[in-house]
């Protein structure tokens, strides 16, 4: 089967190349369309996989969305081929792309929620990860109440293979209390993050300005000045990560309230 050389070829390309650079995306794309015209389905499903893998490092995820969905309607035709845990995973990374996409109606959204909540339940899941990613998006919205209601229907199930890791879990609910004005006792839960006994891929950067800014709408400066520089330096380092442009406007006003002779600091 020549084709297989001719994927095996650009995969060797792309092997040389980091995450971040686009060309690796077009290798991987080229790969695909050979398995695609081929009708090699499982060198199809494994490439995307591995092609969302790559993209989910950079801003621009077009191909975020179309890939995914080849991949479910892969996995319903042939279930028992492929891993669901894996999938699942996938699906949370996709939530997140479209909790965060304006253009993405209400209704379009209830749908991949309830979706999502189907096949965990479907393949033996509990719903703490369902519920999770509404926190997230009852966060990002700052429904207190909302909040407070998601994070005790999270506790109610124990972890799973799909749940959030630790410290992402760990964060929210973090969030969730300095929301809620329980900035104290926001400050004592975020401590493991803090002093980094849990750690992901964006926590404790995250957990930082969250406390740094609740700390200042709290007239507790001093607190929020323990975070400043290395807040500032860490969110210089990831200027393209928009999985951070929240996290970016929210840390702005203590900037703009510790550092107000340097507006051109990030």
């Amino acid at each position: 089967m020549i084709y297989t050389l001719e994927i095996q070829k650009l995969l060797n390309k792309a092997s040389y190349l980091d995450d971040k650079n686009k060309d690796k995306i077009k290798y991987f794309l080229q790969a695909i369309q050979l398995a695609d015209d081929n009708q090699d389905i499982e060198w199809a499903y494994e490439l995307r996989m591995q092609l969302m893998d790559i993209e989910w490092e950079h801003t621009d995820r077009k191909n975020f969305l179309p890939t995914f969905s080849w991949l479910l309607n892969a996995y319903d035709a042939s279930p028992d081929e492929y891993d669901v845990e894996e999938l699942l995973w996938k699906y949370k990374w996709i939530i997140s792309e479209v909790q965060s996409n304006p253009e993405i109606s209400l209704a379009h959204m209830n749908n991949i929620m309830d979706d999502f909540k189907r096949r965990s339940e479907l393949e033996g899941y509990n719903l703490r990860a369902y519920h999770s990613k509404l926190l997230h998006e009852a966060a990002e919205q700052m429904d207190v109440e909302k909040s407070l209601y998601l994070q005790s229907q999270i506790n109610l199930f124990p972890r799973d293979g799909i749940s959030d890791c630790q410290a992402c879990e760990l964060d929210s609910e973090v969030l969730t209390l300095l929301q809620d004005n329980n900035f104290e006792e926001g400050l004592n839960k975020a401590q493991p993050i803090l002093q980094e006994q849990y750690t992901c891929a964006r926590v404790p950067l995250v957990t930082r300005v969250n406390i740094a800014y609740h700390a200042l709408i709290n007239g507790q400066q001093d607190i929020a000045q323990q975070y400043l520089d290395r807040v500032i330096q860490e969110l210089s380092e990831r200027e393209e990560d928009t999985y951070l442009i929240s996290s970016l406007g929210d840390f702005m006003p203590v900037i703009f309230a510790l550092k107000p002779d340097q507006p051109g600091i990030m």
